[in-house]
């Protein structure tokens, strides 16, 4: 039975948030999907072992540029994480290399910028200034470069690496911009960079494009081709064999009938927590995170689209006293449910970090996820009012906020000298990098959360159920 009550007839901010687009598509996992991730998963070994070779005999023989080039392609098929170590390895001799000749090196536009690029991905301070020889005496990238679409990409992509004082940086972004822009209309390779910077992507959306780029590349390495191909295949299969779990979970609780204010969308929770951790080692952060998100949610959609100020105030002084009593006092049956709901999942949460030796865990998720609030009005729509600015104005005064915020990202990856007892260890970086890049894709055009089938359908389809042709 659902929580609404005939006679209640209380004014709700109801957002009438569109429905789930999934239904019943992902529920099943069968003991056929099961075998065939076996089957991809003992075929990937000797395709690993042989590429792990390939790049053990590269650290000593092979020149800088393909060095580079062939850890680019490892990377942007998706498959990496098999050979962190050995990658970072090479990279940290390289960059030594690099360093010794003063990053000194004869190459053009195109391989200067993915150099650049890969060096600051992986936290070394290449610096800018190796730039400065495509550039006229003014500063100025010269308008010969502006034939080269590929090479524009290339120095586009790594632009948005660039920290604070790098002006050469903003205006390589500027220059490729402008660039890209102007040949949009005839060039698919400048419309997807415009549509979606490399840096901020989500990695298994991008790993699947490029396979299809790569597999056309004249100078693909095919054992690598096919590890990216069976690896995608079989992380598919995991990714869908989660996701099944936690829908049969989620219709279990059955809040499409408790709770019908709230958004259902536990297909996109989980396709979030892929590009959090999209690593197939990291299946049960992906559980954990996608309950989390879950809980998020239905407290954002009780407290901006449904609840009164008084219930609210009621619901929120029960989370602050963390206990089930305090539900005695709750007037409406949604409230018991929202508050049982978010209890349980967070308990839940402490148990398991604490088997796992982190029982401080769940208190910090617990204690930070997100503040109780009222209804309110947007960001911009406050700085609008505030300041008597246009919406135009407003807007980009934020994006200017977000393109510095993307630096103090860039900043926080790059190696120091003398890290600090504050410094965050790189792996949890990581997942800061991965929360931003999954917040610009579902955000920068629309709430692609809330309206999934404008957005990010045709991801979430190509990502659980497009398994690519071998």
């Amino acid at each position: 039975m659902g929580c609404y009550q005939a006679e209640d007839v209380t004014f709700r901010p109801l957002a009438h948030f569109p429905p789930d687009i999934w239904g019943e598509h992902f529920v099943t996992f069968t003991p056929e999907d099961n075998m065939k991730m076996e089957i991809y998963a003992k075929e990937i070994e000797p395709l690993k072992e042989d590429l792990r070779k390939k790049l053990f005999i590269m650290n000593d023989s092979v020149d800088l540029g393909r060095k580079l080039s062939f850890i680019d392609a490892v990377e942007r098929l998706g498959v990496s994480y098999h050979f962190e170590s050995e990658i970072e390895d090479m990279l940290n001799k390289i960059f030594k290399e690099f360093a010794a000749n003063n990053f000194d090196i004869d190459y053009d536009l195109y391989n200067t910028a993915c150099q650049f690029r890969i060096f600051r991905q992986h936290g070394h301070k290449m610096p800018c200034d190796v730039f400065n020889k495509f550039t006229n005496s003014d500063g100025k990238f010269k308008e010969s470069l502006r034939n080269d679409i590929k090479a524009i990409v290339s120095l586009y992509e790594a632009a948005h690496l660039r920290v604070y004082g790098e002006p050469i940086l903003d205006e390589a972004f500027a220059f490729a911009t402008d660039v890209l822009q102007s040949s949009a209309p005839y060039s698919e390779l400048a419309r997807h960079a415009l549509k979606q910077v490399l840096h901020f992507g989500i990695q298994r959306v991008e790993s699947r494009l490029f396979i299809s780029f790569y597999e056309e590349d004249e100078t693909r390495h095919e054992t690598l081709l096919k590890l990216a191909k069976i690896d995608f295949n079989r992380v598919q299969l995991l990714y869908r064999k989660e996701l099944s779990q936690v829908l049969r979970w989620w219709h279990v609780l059955d809040f499409k009938t408790k709770l019908p204010y709230a958004r259902q969308r536990s297909v996109e929770c989980h396709f979030w927590s892929i590009a959090m951790y999209y690593e197939p080692q990291h299946s049960h952060a992906r559980m954990l995170l996608v309950k989390v998100l879950l809980v998020i949610s239905i407290l954002d959609d009780t407290y901006d689209a449904y609840g009164t100020f008084e219930e609210l105030e009621l619901l929120t002084e029960a989370f602050e006293r963390w206990d089930l009593n305090a539900m005695e006092q709750f007037p409406k049956e949604y409230m018991k449910l929202v508050f049982q709901f978010v209890y349980n999942i967070y308990n839940g949460f402490a148990k398991e970090m604490t088997e796992l030796g982190k029982p401080y865990a769940a208190k910090f998720a617990k204690d930070r996820e997100e503040q109780a609030r009222g209804h309110v009005a947007s960001g911009v729509e406050c700085y609008m009012k505030d300041y008597n600015m246009s919406r135009e104005e407003v807007v980009q005064i934020f994006n200017k906020m977000v393109e510095d915020a993307w630096k103090e990202l860039n900043e926080e990856f790059l190696i120091k000298s003398r890290p600090g007892d504050d410094d965050l260890p790189k792996a949890v970086l990581k997942r800061v990098l991965n929360l931003a890049r999954v917040v610009d894709a579902l955000y920068k055009v629309i709430d692609g959360y809330t309206y999934s089938a404008k957005l990010i359908k045709g991801d979430i389809i190509s990502t659980y159920t497009q398994p690519i042709p071998l």
